[in-house]
C-alpha cells in the first residue's frame, strides 16, 4: 500500500489553521458534551427540500457556520471539548492523487505518478469496501445497538469525561489515574471491542473496526523486525478476494473453524465462497444514511415532523441514489432494528 513521505513536503506557511465557532456550546445540540457537524452539502440540501422557514434564523446560521469551519473533505464529523474530532468514514472515500512534489520526492514521472495513485486506489477500495460496508451492518444489527448502548448506560459517566480507550500508541489515551479506580470501564469497553472486532470507538455509535494492515504496523518496544521479512494483519471480518494458494490459506486461517454466532450474518457476505459481495456497497450506504438521519431527527424533531418525502429527496441527492433505492434503503433498517429507530 501507497505511504506518504513522512516529511510531507508541505511548508509551514502553506497550513490553514482551524478555528472552531463557539456557537457549538449551545446546550439544546449538544448530546454527552459532543456537537455532532451536518456536512454543508447534506444541510443545504435539507433546508431547500424541507423549506427554510421550517428552521429559525440562528439555527441555520449556526449550522452553516459549523460546517464551513468543518471543511468538506476533513473529515471532521463532530466537536469535542472545543476541538473538531475526525473520522473518516463517514466522508466519501477520495481517490489517491500525487502531488508533483511527492511524485518528484518519488522519482515518478507524472505519468507514473498517476498510475501509482490509481493503483493506490483501487487496493485501498478492496479494504474500504469491506470496512466501510462492516460499519452499516453492524450500525443496523440489533444486537450489535443493544450492547452498545447497554454499555453506554453502565458507564457513561466514565467515558463522557475520558472518551472510549483507544489503542495502544494513540494519541488519546487515557490518563493513569482514571484506570485505578475505573478499571471495570475500561475492561467491559476492551471486551465489547474484541467481540465486535474494533479498535475503538470515537464517538458513541462511530467504531473503528480493526485496520488491515500489510505490512502490519509493529510496537518498537515489543517487536523487533526480521530483515527481509513482512508481516500482516487481516482481522476475519474482511474479505479475501482472488484464488490461489496464499488467498485459499488466509482464507482457512481467517474462517476455517466457522463464525461465531453474533458476526454470522457478516461472515456469510465476506467468505470467500459468497456471492453477496454486491451488498457492500448498500450497507456502506446504510452506515452514513442512518447516522445523518437520527441526528437531524434528533435536533430538528418539530421540523422534520411530517416532512418524510422531502428528507427522502434530500438524502437521495446527497448518496446519490435514486429515490427508489432510498426508500427501500430505509425500509430494511426499519425492518432490521425496528420502528422509531430514528429516535433512538
Amino acid at each position: 500500500m501507497l505511504r506518504r513521505p513522512l516529511h510531507h513536503q508541505v511548508s509551514p506557511c502553506g497550513i490553514q489553521p482551524i478555528q472552531v465557532p463557539a456557537s457549538w456550546q449551545n446546550e439544546a445540540c449538544l448530546e454527552r458534551g459532543v456537537y455532532f457537524v451536518i456536512p454543508l452539502q447534506l444541510w443545504n440540501l435539507i433546508v431547500s427540500a424541507v423549506g427554510s422557514d421550517r428552521f429559525s434564523s440562528s439555527d441555520q446560521r449556526r449550522e452553516l457556520e459549523i460546517a464551513q469551519a468543518a471543511g468538506e473533505s476533513t473529515g471532521n464529523i463532530a466537536i469535542r471539548l472545543g476541538a473538531f474530532l475526525s473520522y473518516a468514514n463517514l466522508s466519501p472515500v477520495q481517490p489517491v492523487q500525487l502531488t508533483a512534489d511527492e511524485a518528484a520526492f518519488l522519482g515518478k514521472t507524472p505519468a507514473q505518478a498517476a498510475h501509482l495513485g490509481q493503483q493506490a486506489t483501487a487496493r485501498l477500495n478492496l479494504i474500504h469496501g469491506p470496512r466501510r460496508g462492516y460499519l452499516g451492518w453492524l450500525l443496523t444489527n440489533p444486537a450489535f445497538v443493544q450492547e452498545h448502548d447497554r454499555l453506554l448506560q453502565q458507564h457513561g459517566p466514565s467515558l463522557e469525561v475520558h472518551g472510549f480507550p483507544q489503542p495502544r500508541g494513540s494519541s488519546a489515551r487515557i490518563p493513569e489515574h482514571a484506570l485505578g479506580n475505573e478499571v471495570d470501564w475500561v475492561h467491559d469497553c476492551r471486551q465489547f471491542y474484541a467481540r465486535w472486532r474494533l479498535q475503538s470507538l470515537v464517538l458513541p455509535d462511530l467504531p473503528l473496526p480493526l485496520p488491515f494492515q500489510l505490512p502490519a504496523m509493529e510496537d518498537p518496544a515489543t517487536v523487533s523486525r526480521q530483515e527481509g521479512v513482512a508481516t500482516m494483519s487481516v482481522p476475519d471480518i474482511y474479505a479475501v478476494r482472488g484464488r490461489g494458494l496464499i488467498e485459499e490459506t488466509l482464507e482457512d486461517a481467517l474462517r476455517g473453524r466457522g463464525a461465531p454466532c453474533h458476526l454470522q450474518g457478516w461472515f456469510e457476505i465476506v467468505q470467500q465462497s459468497s456471492t453477496m459481495a454486491n451488498v457492500l456497497p448498500m450497507y456502506d450506504r446504510w452506515f452514513r444514511l442512518q447516522h445523518y438521519w437520527r441526528l437531524l431527527h434528533r435536533r430538528y424533531p418539530a421540523a422534520l415532523r411530517r416532512k418524510k418525502r422531502a428528507l427522502i429527496d434530500a438524502f437521495a441527492c446527497f448518496l446519490e441514489v435514486s429515490i427508489d433505492t432510498l426508500k427501500a434503503d430505509l425500509r430494511r433498517i426499519t425492518g432490521r432494528l425496528g420502528a422509531g429507530w430514528e429516535q433512538r
